[in-house]
């Protein structure tokens, strides 16, 4: 799952991570908590490679690109999203 990002109105994308779960938008479903966690390593590693990311470094993606744009936006969706199993509660808000 990924959190939202609500366009605040001045062509600003920001990724809401306050968000409850339920707000959360699905990227993807999968048999697995493992498979998911697999497609998230591999996800990242591209995302890292795309921004050139040495090591990771979120907070220079954050400082560098949140809120520029769209497509910016959805890449730190995408950086951000974690898995969820679709009975947990974590989801269900307790």
């Amino acid at each position: 799952m990924m959190p939202p990002f609500p366009n605040n109105g001045r062509d600003r994308w920001v990724v809401n991570l306050e968000a409850p779960l339920g707000q959360w938008q699905i990227f993807d479903t999968f048999d697995s908590g493992d498979v998911c966690s697999q497609e998230r390593i591999l996800l990242g590693d591209a995302l890292e490679k795309k921004y050139d990311l040495h090591g990771g470094d979120l907070g220079a993606f954050l400082s560098r690109y949140s809120g520029v744009s769209l497509q910016h936006a959805t890449d730190e969706q995408r950086l951000m999203a974690q898995c969820i199993s679709t009975d947990g509660p974590r989801l269900k808000g307790k």
